[in-house]
């Protein structure tokens, strides 16, 4: 009924009724452990730091990435859905949650929003980038001048 809120299907938004027609529109975005993130807002709890996102034509974006610079690889997928992407703090490395249930390290990114995918060796504006896992399934990235 008009004014209820609920949680969407995914979990991932707070929704409240607007009518008594099914109408709804979306209050907050929502951590993994049930806290609110106001429209406009970011939030870290459980090592993970969560956006609540209003985008210019209305629609609202969650964004949830991990919390600081630790490896991701070596986690579940059980904070994730398949196919999110989880990039590191540091706007570095991408890790992908794959199909599998595992937490996979896909590439690099560096300025201006190039990415490198893992195993690969680019060159960008003059610096040549190699961007490798390592043996821990971690994520290096290698810098130097041409």
């Amino acid at each position: 009924s008009s004014g209820q809120t609920y949680l969407s299907s995914n979990k991932r938004f707070l929704m409240k009724c607007i009518d008594d027609y099914g109408s709804a529109s979306i209050d907050a975005c929502m951590t993994d452990d049930g806290k609110e993130v106001k429209i406009g807002a970011e939030l870290t709890s459980n090592g993970f730091k969560y956006k609540c996102i209003k985008e210019k034509n209305g629609s609202v974006k969650y964004e949830k990435e991990p919390a600081g610079k630790g490896r991701m690889a070596m986690m579940g997928c059980g904070k994730y859905a398949i196919g999110d992407k989880l990039i590191t703090d540091d706007k570095q490395f991408q890790f992908n949650c794959n199909a599998d249930g595992k937490i996979k390290f896909s590439g690099c990114l560096v300025r201006g929003g190039k990415s490198i995918p893992a195993g690969s060796k680019r060159n960008i504006h003059g610096m040549n980038y190699d961007c490798k896992e390592t043996s821990t399934g971690g994520a290096s990235l290698t810098k130097t001048r041409k």
